[in-house]
């Protein structure tokens, strides 16, 4: 029997229900060769936001699903529809595992390629990576913006011999081949002494689900700890599960708009009637009581990120540091067949005042540059300097907005967010 496991996301909510494939038998319709491209073609037709947008396709001259599916997706704005196998999907999701290098790599606005974060876990970490290192070469050819990172990215094993240049500005080769690397979703976290403020702190870099224990225990920490300002640095947390999005803002959230709209979701016409829903925040245990809380973002701060910040906004004051965020105020259901996962965008989540419309990214109220020289909780590093500096005199830092350089460059994760969603980077 086919069956969907629809679970939506922003990029993920854990919600299962069961629909059937199509009007032909069954056992026909899984048995056949081609049934995986029928699959993708169906569920399209049924769910996709923009269905009245998709064009009438052929799909036997596709050689493979994600072929087929990027010729269906309404681009622009849908950057982010994609399928793969199951099994690399639970690698990453749910046990926080992939085969890479483990770092990433982000283009400075000054164009040198830097580690914006290594994973301790990793080979790279144990010999010396750190962030901030700019790679030079990568298996001999120059680092520059116009070059095909895709064998980097890719999940294929590969062995490559990079040149880096540490923050001493030392040259090293390192020759690193990919491994299976485990994710720690917090990066960072202190509690910091701002004019008297005990302020919080923490790089959150996922909400996957290998995430939520870290994330808990910093929180539990800051809440033993009686702090009253809070920051939130999401420069490169691409999303993950909307239950996590949900508990985040639970935690940081003032403890009397308990029951107010946390989202309200918006599908197709087809769905609409049966599917359109408003979510409410609840009570929890680990809530902070915040009247208010800074984020930090980059372009690289995508879906479930944004949804935490476009969510907050109508109930406490909300103030975000760097640069525009991403722009994915969309959700998207996950569909099982056989041995492939499909991501459909299906839902627009707008938030208690009815705004969801940020397809070009959240714009920051305090412009900074993503202090990519500067290691993690770094007192000087642009973004956490602006926060320290609102937190102590109500205001920005003027002469630091005056320096940001003007770029447009983007990271190079951006052109494998359009198949690979949330999967930044393949890290």
């Amino acid at each position: 029997m086919c069956r969907f496991y629809r679970f939506l996301l922003f990029i993920l909510i854990g919600l299962s229900v069961l629909t059937a494939c199509n009007d032909k038998d069954d056992s026909d319709f899984v048995s056949s060769e081609d049934s995986v491209y029928f699959f993708v073609d169906e569920v399209m037709k049924y769910w996709y936001l923009w269905d009245d947008e998709l064009p009438y396709l052929d799909v036997f001259q596709f050689d493979s699903p994600s072929k087929l599916l990027d010729a269906l997706i309404y681009n622009p704005p849908d950057r982010w529809s994609f399928i793969d196998k199951a099994e690399t999907i639970e690698s990453l999701f749910d046990e926080g595992e992939y085969l890479g290098f483990g770092f990433m790599l982000k283009f400075d606005a000054y164009g040198n390629l830097r580690v914006p974060v290594v994973y301790e876990n990793s080979e790279a970490y144990e010999l010396g990576i750190r962030r901030g290192n700019i790679v030079s070469t990568l298996n001999g050819v120059s680092a520059t913006l116009f070059n095909d990172y895709e064998s980097f990215f890719d999940y294929e094993p590969a062995t490559f011999t990079f040149e880096i240049y540490d923050n001493n500005e030392i040259l090293h080769t390192i020759t690193l081949g990919k491994t299976t690397i485990a994710l720690n979703g917090v990066l960072f976290s202190d509690i910091y002494n701002v004019s008297g403020q005990k302020t919080g702190y923490i790089v959150y870099d996922s909400f996957l689900a290998y995430s939520q224990e870290e994330l808990e225990e910093v929180v539990s920490y800051f809440q033993a700890n009686n702090i009253s300002e809070l920051i939130v640095d999401l420069r490169y947390n691409g999303g993950g599960y909307i239950s996590l999005a949900q508990e985040l803002c639970e935690m940081i959230m003032p403890a009397d708009i308990t029951g107010e709209i946390f989202y309200t979701s918006v599908h197709n016409d087809k769905r609409a009637a049966e599917y359109n829903t408003s979510f409410y925040l609840s009570e929890i245990d680990l809530n902070l009581d915040l009247d208010r809380v800074f984020f930090i973002t980059t372009d690289m701060s995508a879906s479930a990120s944004e949804l935490v910040i476009n969510s907050l906004e109508p109930h406490m004051e909300v103030l975000t540091i760097g640069t525009p965020s991403h722009g994915k105020p969309v959700a998207m259901y996950g569909f099982t067949f056989q041995d492939w996962v499909m991501f459909p965008v299906t839902a627009q989540l707008l938030n208690a005042v009815g705004y969801g419309d940020y397809f070009d990214g959240l714009t920051p109220d305090c412009t900074a540059e993503d202090g990519l020289i500067y290691d993690w909780g770094d007192e000087t590093e642009p973004s956490l300097s602006q926060a320290f500096h609102y937190i102590s005199f109500g205001t920005w830092d003027n002469t630091l907005v005056a320096n940001v350089k003007s770029s447009d460059i983007r990271s190079i994760s951006e052109p494998h967010w359009g198949n690979r969603n949330i999967l930044i980077l393949n890290r």
